[in-house]
């Protein structure tokens, strides 16, 4: 299975070059995305924090479970 180590080199390699966002780094960034959310299936949420800011990712949400981990999402306008 694809890591973010594996998509995350190939991904700023694509931006240094100037060149549109390569699909095959897409398709792994979204196959990524769908494994790490298959983790949170089942799990009991306990507690939604909100956050925003004018640096960094500038709307946050995290997602906190009854098992303590938590799942965090945020933007970069």
């Amino acid at each position: 299975m694809a890591t973010y180590d594996d998509a995350k080199p190939a991904a700023d390699q694509d931006r240094k070059k100037g060149n549109e966002y390569d699909l095959s780094v897409n398709l792994i960034w979204r196959s990524l995305i769908k494994a790490e959310i298959q983790k949170i299936i089942g799990k009991t949420i306990k507690g939604v924090v909100v956050a925003e800011g004018f640096r960094g990712p500038q709307s946050q949400l995290f997602l906190i479970f009854k098992d303590n981990t938590f799942y965090e999402i945020y933007s970069l306008r």
